[in-house]
């Protein structure tokens, strides 16, 4: 519902407040609901880096929105829009490979155009 919000709604321009309003409409009712949200603006900010910003505005009036919900288990942290958040960019992070040259494995099974294109994928992540 999130995506299909953001790919009608956000918009070209600089100023994305009447978006953001709109987002905080969105009803999220449980800590899995707050993830995939998240989870989606986080997708969508990288791959629509030219509104980078905007997609920072939007996490930055989101977040005192929406609601703490109780943790996984008994002694761990709330579940929060800002922990959400900050794991998901520590994933990616952690996830990010050591060099952007091709392994042994990939180079065995793709042609040069398709090489390219995973090379080129990397850089951009």
């Amino acid at each position: 519902k999130i995506l299909h919000f953001l790919q009608q709604h956000f918009p070209d321009s600089e100023d994305a407040t009447p978006a953001i309003s709109q987002l905080t409409s969105f009803e999220v009712n449980s800590g899995p609901e707050l993830a995939a949200f998240i989870n989606t603006l986080f997708d969508m900010a990288l791959f629509d880096a030219e509104r980078c910003e905007s997609y920072v505005d939007m996490a930055c009036t989101l977040r005192s929105r929406y609601p703490e919900f109780p943790p996984k288990t008994e002694g761990g942290k709330p579940q929060t829009f800002t922990r959400f958040l900050l794991g998901r960019g520590q994933d990616l992070f952690e996830n990010l490979p050591c060099t952007l040259a091709a392994t042994g494995q990939i180079e065995g099974t793709l042609d040069h155009d398709e090489l390219q294109t995973v090379l080129e994928l990397r850089k951009h992540k």
